[in-house]
């Protein structure tokens, strides 16, 4: 079952592969002590919260990331068509 936080993520994801001009991976890493996820390579607004490593996961699992390395908590993924998709839906 996807959550209302689900799609805050998906729809950050797919905007920001718009904002780009085409789908592009994102690499999720911690920065070390307490500086938590941040996103390597990739304009990411301040104001919003960089999803973790298990929200990346479960994005994963519903089909609308793949993800293809994975390091510990370090992930990297791209935004599937199915994610497009389901972002599309959950617009109209």
């Amino acid at each position: 079952m996807h959550t209302r936080k689900d799609f805050e993520i998906l729809g950050r994801l797919v905007r920001s592969d718009e904002d780009h001009g085409r789908p592009n991976s994102f690499t999720l890493t911690y920065q070390g002590g307490m500086g938590g996820p941040v996103f390597a390579g990739r304009d990411w607004p301040e104001d919003v919260s960089v999803p973790e490593d298990v929200q990346v996961d479960e994005l994963e699992s519903l089909g609308w990331v793949r993800v293809t390395e994975l390091r510990g908590k370090m992930r990297v993924f791209a935004v599937t068509g199915a994610g497009r998709a389901a972002w599309d839906e959950h617009e109209a």
